[in-house]
């Protein structure tokens, strides 16, 4: 097991907006490759993700896009379990973007779909890793 030292989790919870013991326990088992955490991180969500999926999500917030030429829009309601994470700065940026790309895909059959599109304010990401990403730090389903 590689020595951590305080520092290198500060940073890297600061990196990644983690509990903290999650991040010390990541960076221990991966001897401090930080890339390798953020991976095991990711996978340990997936899988608190399924274990939470059938939680009830009775609170959330709309997103809505419309297009500059007013051509397209769209609508699209992002759920969660408390109040609280509707305030969420990054769950209305969600919400937003989850909008934004379905009126710029020009629509979509599902939500699979949807979340493979490309998030528009996260370049790199998809839309499923942007959700995934939150999920990560505020521990709440999202539907």
């Amino acid at each position: 097991m590689a020595d951590i030292s305080a520092a290198q989790v500060r940073a890297f919870r600061e990196r990644t907006g983690l509990p903290l013991m999650d991040c010390k326990r990541a960076l221990e088992a991966t001897g401090g490759d930080e890339d390798a955490a953020i991976e095991q991180l990711r996978r340990e969500g997936e899988k608190l993700a399924e274990r939470r999926g059938d939680r009830e999500t009775t609170f959330g917030r709309f997103g809505l896009c419309i297009g500059l030429d007013k051509s397209a829009g769209a609508i699209v309601e992002l759920k969660c379990e408390s109040a609280p994470v509707t305030q969420n700065g990054e769950f209305i940026q969600l919400a937003n973007d989850m909008a934004g790309a379905l009126a710029a895909s020009g629509g979509v059959a599902s939500v699979d779909e949807l979340l493979a599109l490309p998030s528009p304010s996260k370049p790199g990401q998809t839309l499923g890793d942007q959700r995934s990403e939150l999920f990560n730090r505020i521990r709440e389903v999202f539907n």
